[in-house]
């Protein structure tokens, strides 16, 4: 059976953006609250903020940090941080 694409993003749309909502943090940031969650069960952090021509989605680095977890993220190409690497390179 094909997946009729016009079909699926119908639906797609339909669950997600049912548990979707834009919420005021008290310091005054806003979030995205959604249903999408890490496999430790914790919720992803999404900061809205407004852009040139639109609106900005960020993790602020939590995904960065989450992933320091596991892998060295300082190590890359020659062994350098990203930060010498380009100095460097000049």
């Amino acid at each position: 059976m094909a997946i009729n694409p016009d079909d699926l993003q119908k639906r797609l749309c339909e669950q997600l953006c049912a548990s979707v909502r834009v919420e005021r943090r008290p310091d005054g940031e806003l979030m995205l609250q959604a249903d999408f969650e890490f496999p430790d069960g914790d919720r992803y952090p999404i900061y809205l903020s407004e852009a040139p021509g639109g609106v900005r989605l960020s993790d602020r680095g939590d995904t960065l940090m989450r992933i320091s977890y596991d892998h060295d993220i300082d190590a890359f190409p020659g062994g350098k941080p990203r930060a010498a690497h380009r100095a460097d390179s000049g």
